[in-house]
């Protein structure tokens, strides 16, 4: 198998995991005590996947640059809608 593929494989199997992960925070996200925990493990593990994909399946890490771009802009991103999740929630 070439590098790339297994580069890719891995790539797929992360994405794979951190979905199941959103998926078990996301089921914990009604229940009082662990509301703020599950809204903070949803929003790392979006921000996880987006790096996957922006580094392995867009190809940008070898363009430092448009990828810290993106990084910033999507880590803005997550930040903001935790804080208006604890602002409303």
């Amino acid at each position: 198998m070439a590098v790339e593929t297994r580069r890719l494989l891995l790539a797929w199997a992360v994405l794979a995991a951190l979905t199941g992960l959103t998926a078990a925070a996301a089921r914990a996200i009604d229940h009082a005590p662990w509301h703020v925990a599950s809204i903070l493990v949803l929003g790392l593990a979006s921000a996880g996947k987006a790096r996957v994909i922006l580094d392995h399946y867009l190809d940008l890490r070898l363009a430092r640059g448009w990828r810290a771009a993106f990084l910033a802009l999507l880590s803005g991103l997550v930040v903001l809608v935790y804080a208006l999740c604890l602002i409303g929630g």
